[in-house]
């Protein structure tokens, strides 16, 4: 399922998810999230998810945006996907629109490495376009 923020709630599949010279790791995320979200029949390897919950809260030091439901299902999915040996943590870079946001991911996955040493939940890396968007903060 795709937000329907994002191209009108639709996405069509690439075709490049099962050719032949895909990226290893194609297929491996595909079935990841076939199994996680059985319901979604795309065959796209990396999907958009409308979370739906509590409103974003304004952060007051940052002027910046978070959203606890969102951080919480990404976190989660991240965190079973490492365990589940889909990916290591130093192939998952968060992008989020929000300064604030980081303020959610950093430190749990700072708990995580403390609670799971060598998983390299320390290694993940996050990003943030509220730098360069029109009303984020600077």
């Amino acid at each position: 399922m795709s937000s329907p923020l994002f191209y009108d709630g639709e996405i069509k599949d690439a075709p490049c998810t099962s050719h032949p010279d895909s990226h290893p790791k194609t297929l491996i995320s595909l079935d990841f999230f076939k199994k996680l979200f059985p319901e979604i029949s795309s065959d796209l390897p990396f999907r958009y998810f409308d979370v739906r919950g509590r409103n974003e809260i304004k952060d007051n030091t940052t002027g910046s945006w978070l959203n606890v439901d969102t951080a919480a299902v990404i976190v989660s999915i991240v965190e079973l996907g490492i365990f589940s040996g889909v990916f290591k943590a130093s192939d998952v870079p968060h992008i989020t629109h929000y300064t604030a946001q980081q303020k959610i991911f950093r430190p749990r996955y700072a708990k995580l490495a403390i609670e799971f040493p060598g998983q390299g939940f320390e290694s993940i890396m996050d990003y943030t376009t509220d730098t360069f968007q029109g009303d984020g903060a600077s």
